[in-house]
């Protein structure tokens, strides 16, 4: 992205890039071009855990033995939520962090575009019998 975008006068780079539909991003180098993937890959509500503990007491002691509160009037409490929000389906790191054999795709099928997906390229010379996954675990790739 970046060497189209200093090779190219002004936002012209973007009228480049808006006409290919299907765009295939493997390993990122600059931070540039990885915000400009991860923002065109775009965002997706995502659940987000939290874990809430906590204790009060009069006169709190602990168990040395135990690690346990002793107090005569004490209580723990636990709590779990769930909340939704939105963030990038692929992170600027992900971009970055793409390993040999690895991509992310934003496909268009001729009809309509598809999700952006992990993809995994095999180079020509590999056998096309055995799977990317197959040989990734074989040392091949």
């Amino acid at each position: 992205m970046s060497s189209i975008k200093s090779a190219v006068p002004g936002e012209t780079w973007r009228t480049l890039l808006q006409t290919f539909r299907t765009k295939i991003f493997l390993a990122l180098s600059d931070d540039f071009s990885a915000r400009f993937a991860s923002e065109l890959c775009g965002k997706e509500d995502k659940l987000k855990i939290n874990y809430n503990l906590s204790e009060s007491s009069q006169n709190a002691k602990v168990s040395f033995l135990f690690g346990r509160p002793m107090a005569d009037k004490s209580s723990l409490s636990t709590s779990k939520s769930y909340t939704v929000h939105r963030d990038f389906t692929f992170d600027q790191n992900v971009f970055i962090q793409l390993k040999n054999g690895q991509a992310i795709v934003i496909a268009y099928d001729g009809i309509n575009p598809l999700p952006p997906c992990f993809c995994y390229p095999k180079p020509y010379y590999l056998p096309v019998n055995k799977s990317y996954f197959r040989q990734l675990a074989d040392r091949e790739i």
